[in-house]
């Protein structure tokens, strides 16, 4: 991989050491201070090759950075690829919540207060894998929740297909939302360094900083009449994000 971890930058000083190729696989999404694996080092710390998920994040890659870089793809990319019709009328949130403590406290304690303003507004929680939801109510100390807030144990693409707007920080997960529909909602911490993948959607996205924010979205009959052709940009962006995978790209390296 080629994440930004220390052990990275070893493993391919050893490997040019001797002679091995090496290709740094990125992968996730870019942020807006993308650093650890956009770093310029030494020549003899970096990759043969480094390989992205797309042009879209090559394209964001650091200029300066002289080796060679590809674009292997992504092997995640649903078969489906048809956008999901929706009515954005009604509000059926997906919460997408990082698999962080600190990231699934605050999203619980904020969309429990929205909960509570608006019982006809859902909200959908999917956790990361790697969370537990008993586990981390217990540690907030929360016993009970409204009774719109679901907890979801189906597949992502049951969740998509169930929801039409989504709420999320820096979960890679957004990026496949709004391919298939969902409109975003980025929750923002006060004083803090965005960790929004969409950062250059900006003028795209709308930010929930408190309940009056969901409140004039729903209320405005007009929302998305007014809305589509920035989330047909969104969409657009979004399916360009991660390209299909080519292990032939690979095989070539390795045939050299």
């Amino acid at each position: 991989t080629h994440e930004g971890h220390p052990y990275e930058r070893l493993f391919f000083y050893i490997a040019k050491k001797y002679k091995i190729k090496s290709i740094g696989f990125t992968t996730g999404i870019f942020l807006p201070l993308q650093y650890g694996n956009n770093r310029d080092l030494k020549n003899e710390f970096n990759p043969d090759f480094i390989s992205y998920q797309s042009n879209l994040i090559k394209l964001m890659s650091n200029k300066k950075i002289k080796t060679k870089k590809l674009i292997i793809g992504n092997n995640k990319i649903f078969e489906n690829d048809t956008f999901l019709e929706k009515n954005y009328q009604e509000l059926n949130i997906l919460v997408l919540p990082e698999g962080l403590f600190e990231e699934e406290k605050f999203f619980f304690l904020k969309i429990i207060n929205f909960a509570l303003e608006n019982k006809k507004i859902k909200y959908f929680v999917r956790l990361h894998p790697i969370s537990n939801f008993k586990s981390i109510l217990k540690k907030i100390g929360i016993k009970e929740l409204p009774d719109n807030i679901i907890l979801s144990k189906h597949v992502f693409f049951d969740d998509i297909k169930r929801c039409n707007f989504a709420l999320y920080r820096g979960s890679t997960a957004i990026i496949y939302a709004v391919k298939y529909g969902l409109i975003p909602l980025y929750l923002p911490k006060k004083n803090e360094i965005s960790i929004n993948p969409l950062f250059q959607l900006k003028d795209n996205i709308n930010y929930i900083n408190n309940y009056e924010n969901i409140k004039n979205i729903y209320t405005n009959k007009k929302f998305y009449e007014n809305y589509k052709p920035k989330h047909k940009e969104a969409i657009e962006y979004c399916k360009n994000y991660f390209e299909k995978f080519n292990i032939d790209i690979v095989k070539e390296i390795i045939n050299e």
